[in-house]
């Protein structure tokens, strides 16, 4: 099983555990500003992510640290601490417990921590913000070649907005085409 494999088994849980409008992602890891700009434009969501791993002695066995971040806004009748609130009670009762589907989870998750991460930017942003935070033991790499699944690396495609306060269109793109052997 693949890291890759495990964080879409969360993805798949979690989209059918929580309830609509909140949508479900996969994530490259922590938030920065443009990040947060650009999901803060399709709250509510929950943004899933690998955040690292540590082998377990001379095993197959490794104890992955994840991660769910969630994004709320205000809507009629509640505002967006009370929403974030609401979606981390459901989002920690959905992680409680949960193997994922797969035999290779050597357990449930432990350790599960959220964190409130409000502060001046996101909340200039119009949202509240979390990050739900777990460790899990899974036997990793047993059946796949993690370098057999790496397509080859073609092109570089680079968007760059180097000044946030215009208006979202990036200053620099840049597309290179690799030489192929």
């Amino acid at each position: 099983m693949s890291l890759a494999t495990i964080r879409t088994a969360i993805v798949d849980t979690l989209r059918a555990s929580l309830p609509a409008p909140v949508k479900v992602d996969a994530h490259g890891g922590r938030f920065d500003g443009g990040e947060l700009k650009r999901v803060s434009m399709h709250p509510p969501g929950v943004y899933v992510a690998v955040l690292g791993f540590e082998q377990m002695g001379q095993t197959d066995s490794y104890q992955l640290t994840l991660a769910a971040y969630l994004i709320t806004s205000d809507k009629p009748g509640s505002d967006r601490g009370e929403e974030a609130l609401l979606l981390a009670n459901t989002l920690q009762a959905a992680v409680k417990g949960n193997d994922w589907g797969h035999d290779q989870a050597e357990g449930v998750p432990e350790r599960i921590s959220g964190r409130n991460l409000y502060g001046a930017s996101i909340d200039r942003h119009g949202i509240a913000m979390w990050a739900l935070s777990w460790r899990q033991r899974f036997e990793l790499f047993d059946d796949e070649d993690p370098g057999q699944a790496l397509n080859d690396f073609i092109t570089y495609h680079g968007e760059i907005d180097v000044d946030d306060t215009q208006d979202g269109e990036p200053a620099v793109v840049d597309t290179v085409e690799l030489p192929q052997e």
